[in-house]
């Protein structure tokens, strides 16, 4: 079985299965952009989730918070320019 395109392996330092514009090459690149792809469109989905969560979750984090927050003891803080 004769698989190989070269007749001579004298003084060859390198043999390169896939060169530019290859099937391999193509091949990888269109992996690579899907992979890509797939991380974009699945972190945008966890952040919609994480978003609507969080959104169902204010109202009642906003009640409970209602109570126990008091301006008194709010850190004064001077900005300069403005107070």
């Amino acid at each position: 079985m004769k698989t190989s395109p070269i007749t001579n392996w004298e003084n060859v330092d390198a043999y390169f299965t896939f060169g530019p514009a290859s099937f391999g090459m193509w091949l990888s690149l269109v992996l690579a952009v899907v992979m890509i792809g797939m991380l974009i469109i699945t972190m945008m989905r966890h952040e919609q989730h994480s978003f609507k969560e969080t959104a169902d979750l204010y109202p009642s984090i906003q009640e409970e918070l209602k109570g126990s927050w008091d301006p008194e003891f709010m850190i004064p803080v001077k900005v300069e320019g403005i107070n």
